[in-house]
């Protein structure tokens, strides 16, 4: 787009076409797909800003019923850091993150763990299954 077609949208209404079936109710997003056996997966999110990981214990999730596996760092290892998205500058590189905390959370939020079920019964699960000092 040219800068003078630009300049000619600024300030203006311009007519978007997704907002429809939104303002209708008939989107479509992904929890609205569904699959025959399909698994849900909720992520377990830190509840502390900063903290070093002491353990992670997957047995009370595994206990749940419909639970089929969880996992944790160790078994998502292989899987590189995730690179910064403009640049990959090796300056950087011990600052990427892992998908999942390593020896560390960073922030009140940061993944820690993940547990895939046959049904959508993962708010029973536990808070923390992890402990952080």
């Amino acid at each position: 787009m040219s800068a003078a077609a630009k300049a000619t949208l600024v300030g203006k209404s311009v007519l978007r076409k997704e907002d429809g079936p939104l303002l209708r109710g008939q989107g479509k997003f992904a929890a609205d797909i569904n699959f025959p056996n399909q698994l849900y997966m909720r992520v377990v999110r830190s509840t502390y800003a900063h903290g070093n990981i002491v353990s992670v214990d997957l047995a009370p999730a595994l206990a749940i019923p419909g639970v089929v596996a969880a996992w944790s760092f160790a078994d998502v290892a292989e899987i590189p850091p995730i690179d910064f998205r403009l640049t990959r500058l090796e300056q950087l590189a011990a600052y990427r993150q892992t998908i999942l905390a390593k020896d560390k959370v960073r922030y009140v939020g940061d993944p820690v763990a993940v547990v895939f079920a046959e049904d959508s019964i993962l708010p029973k699960m536990p808070p923390s299954m992890s402990k952080s000092r």
